[in-house]
């Protein structure tokens, strides 16, 4: 696994706000702003092959040259920033697009059930719960939060990795149907 990440980050107090970045040594050293408490890891996606530092340039690029996406400048200095007036699922959608078309060898991609790029993505309901998140650097892998079942209706579903039947009730406890 390599620790070359390009992110998309967001703020949970600014919801048309988003932070393209890139690093090199592991998502756990970007989670964090000391500028920033609200700042978060929204979705990244691991660089297994390719310059990580040319991939951001030439999407930061590209994403400035979409209409309808302002990007920030410093303050102080008027020079660009990596940030953007752009939601983060929104962005996400744009720096997938990005890699798609431009880098797609550059990226892993899901082989069990869809096919799709594979990504470190925050849960969304521990986005919306409003507390700390408590992540370390063991909470940053592709493919999180993969769910790896088939929804059969009312609470049923198949775990692709048992082949298993199972029924979920509404506080999220797990029944599971005995073989035969």
């Amino acid at each position: 696994m390599s620790d070359d990440w390009i992110y998309v980050g967001a703020d949970n107090s600014k919801k048309d706000w988003s932070k393209v970045g890139k690093t090199t040594k592991g998502l756990n050293k970007r989670h964090t702003s000391s500028q920033n408490p609200e700042y978060y890891i929204h979705t990244a996606f691991e660089i297994k092959s390719g310059d990580v530092h040319e991939i951001e340039k030439k999407l930061l690029g590209y994403i400035e040259g979409l209409p309808d996406v302002e990007r920030q400048r410093h303050f102080s200095t008027g020079n660009k920033s990596e940030c953007f007036f752009v939601s983060p699922d929104e962005m996400v959608g744009i720096v997938e697009c990005f890699i798609e078309r431009f880098y797609g060898s550059s990226v892993y991609y899901e082989n069990s059930l869809h096919g799709g790029m594979s990504r470190y993505q925050l849960n969304d309901s521990a986005r919306k719960e409003q507390t700390s998140l408590g992540l370390s650097s063991s909470s940053y892998f592709t493919g999180n939060n993969e769910v790896y079942e088939t929804d059969l209706g009312d609470g049923y579903f198949v775990d692709h990795g048992t082949g298993m039947e199972g029924w979920r009730d509404e506080d999220g406890n797990v029944y599971w149907k005995e073989w035969k």
